[in-house]
This record gives structure tokens, sequence and C-alpha cells, in this order.
């Protein structure tokens, strides 16, 4: 490798990744792009920007919308194995000649994706009892629900009072 480092550049398809996820839609192809640079003998950078753009299931509402996944990517790589001091450096072991930089790139998008992802941040999600958007219309089941135990107690204000 030149001391100047390696440029890398393409498109990396991570749809396999999410198939179980039910909070992804669907994932666009990533468009990947960095510079691999040796730093010191065995030792060398990778960074770099994933983009990509993801369909996400709000977790409340189930509203299916798209958001822009920017992804940074930076590592450091080494081809020696690593002392106890490196591993706590979050150094990475690669023992082979050339690097494989898809994993690095994949593990990148997958710590950046939305772990409960809303469609926006005051989503009022789902009504329990007839499963009416609440962001988009408003639901009377509350209101018209009384619990048969507490009927009684419902008119106690609604009944004159007489006096003894």
């Amino acid at each position: 490798m030149k001391s100047g480092g390696v440029a890398f550049a393409g498109t990396l398809d991570v749809s396999s990744l999410f198939r179980n996820r039910k909070d992804v839609v669907h994932i666009a192809p990533l468009q990947a792009e960095g510079m691999v640079t040796m730093k010191r003998p065995n030792i060398c950078e990778v960074n770099g920007t994933a983009t990509t753009n993801v369909q996400y299931r709000c977790v409340r509402c189930l509203t299916e919308f798209t958001r822009r996944l920017d992804t940074s990517i930076d590592e450091v790589l080494s081809r020696v194995p690593l002392t106890e001091e490196q591993e706590e450096a979050e150094l990475i072991y690669v023992p082979e000649e050339a690097i494989d930089l898809d994993p690095l790139i994949e593990q990148a998008v997958v710590l950046n994706l939305d772990v409960q992802p809303l469609c926006q941040e005051e989503c009022r999600g789902l009504c329990s009892v007839c499963g009416a958007d609440l962001n988009v219309a408003t639901c009377v089941c509350h209101e018209q629900q009384v619990d048969p135990r507490l009927q009684a107690l419902s008119q106690f204000y609604d009944t004159p009072k007489t006096e003894h």
C-alpha cells in the first residue's frame, strides 16, 4: 500500500442484514467511499462514509417513511495479533493481506440504524382499543369505555342528594 493511501468507492447491498427486522421495510444499496491509509508498519486506518435511504415502519403507528442514513466509517486495523492494550484501543485484527471492507461498512450501518424508528418525535401511535392512527384522527374509544365494575360510580354526581 502506498504511503498516501488507497481510495475506495462502491455500492454495497446490505438488505439481507435486515430481513428479520419488522421495522425496516427496505434499505437501498449503500454508496460507500473513503480512504485506507497506512499509519505505521502493519497498522492502517479506514476512514470513509456510507450513505443510503432506509424505508422504516414506525414502531408506534406502523406508518412507513423513508429517512436518509449517513454513516461514518472510522476503523484502525492491524495485520499482527493484538496486545490486550490494543484490543482496548479498539484495533481490529486482520491477518489477511487483502482487507475486505464490506464487514466494516456493514457493521457501521447496523450500529447507526434507528433502534426504535419513529415517523415523527411526537408520534401518538395507535389506539389500543380500535386501532385508529392517533396522528390522523381522534378516537372516542376511551370516552365511551367504562369499566363495568365502576359503572355505578359514573352516575354518582348525577343524582341529586337527599337530606335525611
